[in-house]
C-alpha cells in the first residue's frame, strides 16, 4: 500500500466536495461509504441526504448497521441511541422517556452533504471551493447520460490526470482514439486559472470515435478542476460532446469513477452505443494506470520525468496541486 511507503497527507483534500454515491443508492436504509480513508454513513432525513462518521459515540458501533426511524433519525443497532439530522443524540432507550439525561457530548460527527447531478457529495471540512459545475446537465439543447464505472486500485489523481495526457491515446487506445502512425504531439495551449488547468488542442480523428465522422479534425478543450474533476469538450462536424469525469477518493490509493456525457447531436443514436464505446476505453486506461507506481501522483516535478510539450498539461496540474494544496502526493 502506498500509505505504508511514502508520507501521505490527505488533510487538504478534506476541504473539497467529493462524489461518494449515486443518489438512488441512499434510500430507506443507511449506506456505508469510505472517503479519504474515513468511514461514513449516508442516510436520508426529511428527504435530504446526510453524512455522519460511521461511529456511534456510545460504544463505537457502526451506525450504517442501524436504520432510519420514521421521524428521520439514525438509530444505532447496538443500544438504540437515536441521532437527529444534525447528529445530536435525541433519545437513549435505556433511560425513561420522560427523564432523558443525554450527555452534551452525545453527538455523531456530521459532515457537509449535498445532492446534485444525481449524486451525493460530501465535504469533510469547510469546502474551499463550491461544488463542481456541469452546466450541460440542464441545458435543453444537450442530451446527457451518466454511468458509475466502478472502483480502481490507484489514486484518484492518476485517473484525473490521464484526461490531460494526449501522448497515451496512440498507444493505449489505437484504432479508437489514436493510431501508432501519428504519434507526434504538437504544442498546445495551456491555461492555469484559479483552481483549474485548461488545455486546448486539435487532432485528426481516426474515424472510429463516436463523436466524429470519418477522418476529420476534432478540437478538444480539457479542463481539470482541483482536485480530481475533468471536463472534456470535443467539437467536430457532428456537433459538441462534453465528457465529465468525477473521481471519488476512497483511500490514498483506491478510487471510484463516474462519467457523464452530454451531446447536442446524434439524438437518434441510443445512449448504449456511446456507453459501449466508453466501456472499450476505460479498461484500456485501467490496465496501465493501475500499474503506475507510486499509486498517487508525486507533485514534486523531480520525482518523475516530463516532456515539455507532451506533458505540458500534466506539469501545470502538478504545479497547481503543489501550490494550492501543499502536499507531496495526491
Amino acid at each position: 500500500m502506498l500509505a505504508d511507503a511514502v508520507d501521505v497527507d490527505l488533510a487538504p483534500l478534506r476541504r473539497f466536495w467529493h462524489p461518494v454515491a449515486e443518489a438512488s443508492w441512499v434510500a430507506d436504509s443507511p449506506v456505508a461509504v469510505t472517503l479519504l480513508g474515513e468511514s461514513l454513513v449516508l442516510f436520508r432525513s426529511g428527504g435530504a441526504p446526510r453524512a455522519f462518521s460511521d461511529l456511534c459515540v456510545h460504544r463505537g458501533t457502526r451506525l450504517s448497521l442501524g436504520w432510519v426511524t420514521d421521524d428521520g433519525c439514525l438509530q444505532c443497532p447496538y443500544h438504540g441511541w437515536k441521532y437527529d439530522a444534525e447528529g445530536t443524540c435525541v433519545h437513549i432507550p435505556s433511560q425513561p422517556a420522560d427523564s432523558q439525561r443525554i450527555p452534551p457530548r452525545a453527538r455523531a460527527i456530521a459532515y457537509g452533504c449535498e445532492e446534485r447531478y444525481g449524486l451525493v457529495w460530501v465535504a469533510l471540512d469547510d469546502p474551499m471551493r463550491p461544488l463542481p459545475e456541469f452546466p450541460w446537465f440542464d441545458d435543453p439543447e444537450f442530451h446527457t447520460w451518466s454511468k458509475f464505472c466502478g472502483t480502481r486500485e490507484a489514486g484518484a489523481a492518476r485517473f484525473a490526470e490521464n484526461a490531460l495526457d494526449l501522448a497515451h491515446l496512440d498507444f493505449v487506445h489505437p484504432g479508437l482514439l489514436g493510431t501508432h502512425g501519428d504519434t507526434i504531439i504538437d504544442p498546445y495551449d495551456v491555461e492555469v486559472d484559479e483552481g483549474s488547468v485548461t488545455m486546448r488542442s486539435s487532432k485528426q480523428s481516426v474515424g472510429s470515435e463516436t463523436f466524429a465522422e470519418g477522418h476529420e479534425t476534432i478540437y478538444r478543450e480539457t479542463s481539470l478542476e482541483l482536485p480530481y474533476t475533468f471536463t472534456l469538450k470535443i467539437d467536430g462536424h457532428r456537433g459538441t460532446t462534453v465528457i465529465w469525469g468525477l473521481h471519488h477518493p476512497i483511500t490514498s490509493d483506491r478510487c471510484a469513477l463516474w462519467r457523464f456525457e452530454s451531446r447536442n447531436h446524434s439524438f437518434d443514436v441510443p445512449d448504449q452505443d456511446f456507453i459501449d464505446f466508453l466501456d472499450l476505453l476505460l479498461p484500456q486506461d485501467q490496465t496501465v494506470i493501475e500499474s503506475q507506481r507510486p499509486q498517487m501522483i508525486p507533485v514534486d516535478l523531480t520525482e518523475e520525468l516530463h516532456i515539455k510539450v507532451a506533458d505540458a498539461g500534466a506539469i501545470a496540474y502538478r504545479r497547481l496541486l503543489k501550490e494550492e494544496l501543499g502536499v507531496t502526493y495526491v
